[in-house]
């Protein structure tokens, strides 16, 4: 009986939290349900037994007369929750059995019935773990197949519902911290699952997109994130009620005296007292013409409970659109008590999310404007072409307009194009010229907010459709169509990016437009599956080099679904660790250019590389900036001396470290360390500057803010890129050196654990014991980590441990630092346990 009943209360009082909604009703289950209430009723324990049997019995007889049909599976999910009360009245072994031979059949429940197999798995799960005799954590670590089972399905929520409630009973931070990823990953923007987690982990802040479809008070509708990717966002929810008229007055005040904010960040406003014109008239009246969106049920409004909840409350959006569910209101006052909203917006315009360059990137790359430059074009633009061609202005210069620059040039390409469709209707072109014109309308709309470009962009895309595209064409025509599909409340977002790709036959532009619509969507999963098909497949594609290095790029991956919030250092540290980590990047690609040296000799990529890894660190044309604000570009000294005590302390001297200037001279100068001693550094120079083609394939996003730099390897390929919007200096360090040191570290590691593979132990030992001595105590941690490995690998297992122990130690205080735990730790901490098990034995 213990054996069977291990844990009970646990699986008990999980299953409880599972509900179980039946959306399909065989003609007898009303029947059979009524005669199972009854079964309560019954005058005795006997009655009622003799009852629940004649319940199962006549279930078992409908199960067997639906065959296959689909109503097989809702009268299965009854049969088991009579079991479950005949088990109540008569704790049989074989009524038990009989239960979970019906477990095991409802398994087979297809996934549009999940929720009707979700308790039967927990509960097939749990016995067979009890039986086995497993431990809390081998429990919980069960829980981690079992909600991968219904990711997905309509029972997903419920299932990571229910292993958070068990992993908590288990107490198994790790698995906690895990689902929570889960539900970043797969429901970011179901506002359900976002106010669970709310109320579950009160007072812990995780983000969220802005996920709803609200309509302005000229009647058209606004989608989020759709049409706030790109631009930073206010949203001040207020009433007429309390403290809202101040608030609103405050921010309108704050708006049109602060610092300009256009293209940087947008302010808008939800009243929630239901009026007719959304509160438009108060909001004009007060000098700002922000959007003002009306909520229907104010205050019970699904938007306003999700991500508001307070009145009033002003909601931070960063530019990819996400929030930062639990911060939020706005927290500076002045001295006599009210909102200081010259500094909240001071504040929020200093952000990395509002810098010009990387909202500029964004909004460029939502448009599909990358979808129009293809560097390695060998056909000459017709004369009606070129033209429009120049008023897209190819990055990094694209990224360094002005917003009124980056507006003239949408608008004149507007009015090349409708002229050169006007003019040239039979031009065998046309189609370039009027993918051109969509593309400038949606830019226009990205960069101004003006749905009514939008609005020509899908007239323009039809037309275009119905007139006619070569083969394989229409990818940016379909692109915008399937963006106005996606506004549509009640559409199935997913099977939309879905069919665009199919339409498109998945080709690399189509692929790298599904990214844009899977962000409108606030479809994570999707975003990720084109990505990996984009890195996996397109790289070395000319006309996928902008869209390859966007989803590189460190920055915008750390940036693109995190919350807009960086109080503290443990923030700084976060993105630090991210952009700086040892791993080479998730795509294939090779670098091939021709540089100048010194001496005007040409430098080729890959042939000229004589180290395993080459760092090369690019930046503009010398002055460089001596302070802050004097308006230069950042120097590259620091990342070279930062770099210097790391290239000498290879015993192979394997690293070399390059300064290439993007003009047609190097450097002349040399650098010098703290000590006032000349640092050794290949000087480069980029023939062409910002039109090689290499600065194309790299992607630089900006030249001005910070420091551009690849890491190489001996055949060329692009081991890591570091993005000039990364910023050049932390409390964690440089980025470039940090970048260095931990890449070449990590292959360290992974060249040291190919050797043990091998069953070459002792080179592996003789190897790692050149880079991380035994004696010294100051080792990077992938040399700890190979060590240890080394040693585990010889038998040494008191070595070993010690080094397990303390990468270990230093991994948790890491993570400590982050306020974050890291797969890595669970990892070592692993390993660390089974060198103390062989210790033992």
């Amino acid at each position: 009986m213990s054996k069977r009943l291990i844990h009970t209360a646990i699986v008990a009082a999980t299953l409880a939290l599972i509900a179980l909604p039946v959306n399909l009703r065989a003609q007898e289950l009303p029947k059979l349900e009524e005669a199972l209430k009854a079964v309560d009723g019954g005058v005795s324990a006997a009655r009622q037994r003799l009852a629940a049997r004649r319940v199962i019995r006549d279930a078992q007889k409908a199960i067997e007369a639906a065959g296959e049909k689909p109503e097989r599976w809702a009268l299965l999910d009854f049969l088991f929750r009579a079991q479950q009360q005949l088990i109540r009245l008569d704790d049989d072994p074989k009524y038990r059995a009989d239960m979970i031979e019906t477990c095991r059949e409802l398994l087979k429940a297809p996934d549009e019935f999940a929720s009707l197999r979700l308790k039967p798995d927990l509960l097939l799960s749990q016995v067979e773990q009890a039986k086995s005799g497993s431990s809390l954590h081998e429990r919980a670590k069960a829980l981690r197949p079992f909600v991968d089972r219904y990711v997905g399905t309509p029972a997903g929520p419920e299932a990571i519902k229910t292993a958070v409630q068990m992993a908590s009973e288990f107490g198994d931070s790790a698995l906690i911290a895990d689902l929570r990823q889960t539900m970043q990953m797969h429901y970011a923007s179901d506002h359900a699952m976002i106010q669970y987690q709310r109320e579950r982990f009160e007072g812990q802040a995780f983000a969220a997109p802005l996920a709803a479809t609200l309509k302005r008070s000229d009647g058209k509708l606004m989608c989020f994130p759709m049409d706030a990717f790109g631009t930073s966002c206010l949203v001040l929810f207020w009433s007429k009620e309390g403290e809202g008229m101040q608030h609103l007055t405050r921010l309108a005040e704050a708006c049109k005296t602060g610092s300009d904010m256009a293209g940087r960040l947008n302010i808008i406003s939800c009243n929630l007292d239901e009026l007719d014109d959304a509160g438009e008239s108060m909001v004009r009246g007060l000098g700002v013409d922000w959007p003002c969106l009306h909520l229907p049920g104010g205050r019970e409004h699904p938007v306003f409970k999700t991500y508001g909840g307070k009145d009033p409350y002003l909601l931070r959006l960063s530019a990819t659109a996400q929030t930062a569910i639990g911060i939020g209101g706005v927290r500076r006052h002045k001295e006599d008590g009210s909102v200081n909203y010259d500094n909240t917006l001071k504040s929020y315009i200093a952000r990395n999310w509002t810098d010009p360059a990387y909202s500029t990137q964004l909004r460029a790359m939502s448009a599909g404007e990358f979808l129009i430059f293809d560097p390695g074009k060998s056909e000459v633009l017709s004369a009606a072409l070129q033209p429009i061609q120049r008023c897209f202005v190819a990055p990094p210069m694209r990224h360094h307009l002005s917003h009124q620059e980056q507006l003239a040039n949408l608008r004149k390409a507007v009015e090349l194009c409708r002229k050169a469709i006007a003019e040239g209707s039979d031009a065998a072109d046309l189609w370039m010229v009027r993918d051109r014109l969509i593309i400038a309308l949606m830019s226009l709309w990205k960069s101004e907010g003006d749905l009514a470009h939008l609005k020509a962009a899908f007239v323009e895309a039809k037309t275009a459709i119905e007139a006619g595209y070569p083969d394989d064409k229409a990818v940016i025509a379909r692109f915008c169509l399937a963006r106005q599909a996606l506004r549509d409340p009640e559409v199935d977002r997913g099977a939309v990016i879905d069919s665009y790709i199919t339409d498109n036959k998945a080709s690399g532009p189509a692929l790298a437009a599904a990214c844009m619509l899977a962000i409108d969507a606030a479809d994570r999963v999707r975003f990720e599956q084109s990505r990996e098909l984009i890195l996996k497949q397109h790289t070395n594609d000319p006309s996928m080099w902008a869209i390859t290095a966007f989803l590189l790029d460190r920055h915008h991956l750390y940036w693109m679904f995190k919350m807009p919030y960086t109080f503290g250092w443990i923030y700084n540290r976060r993105e630090g660790y991210f952009i700086t980590d040892g791993n080479v990047e998730a795509a294939k690609r090779m670098l091939k250019a021709e540089l100048r040296d010194a001496d005007g000799k040409a430098f080729r990529i890959p042939e000229d590389l004589t180290k395993d890894y080459t760092a090369i660190i690019f930046a503009a044309a010398p002055p460089w900036n001596s302070k802050r604000g004097d308006g230069l570009a950042p120097s590259p000294g620091r990342a070279v001396f930062d770099l210097e005590p790391f290239v000498q302390s290879r015993p192979d001297q394997d690293v070399q470290v390059c300064v290439a200037v993007l003009g047609e001279k190097p450097y002349d100068g040399v650098f010098k360390n703290r000590a006032k001693q000349e640092v050794p550094c290949t000087m480069l120079a980029v023939p062409n500057g910002l039109e090689n083609s290499l600065v194309k394939r790299l992607g630089m996003p900006t030249l001005k803010s910070g420091l551009n730099g690849v890491i190489l390897g001996k055949d060329g390929r692009i081991l890591k890129a570091v993005s000039g919007l990364s910023p050049t200096s932390m409390r964690i360090g440089d980025i470039m050196g940090n970048s260095v040191r931990n890449l070449v570290a990590r292959q360290d590691e992974l060249k040291a654990l190919a050797m043990i593979e091998k069953g070459q132990a002792e080179e592996a030992k003789q190897m790692i014991l050149a880079l991380a001595p035994h004696q010294d105590p100051e080792q990077l941690l992938s040399h700890l980590r190979a060590r240890a490995r080394v040693y585990a690998a010889l038998g040494d297992w008191e070595k070993a441990l010690a080094d397990a122990e303390t990468v270990t130690r230093r991994r948790a205080r890491m993570d400590a630092d982050m306020s974050e735990l890291s797969a890595q730790l669970g990892k070592d901490e692993a390993f660390r346990d089974e060198m103390k098990a062989r210790l033992e034995q």
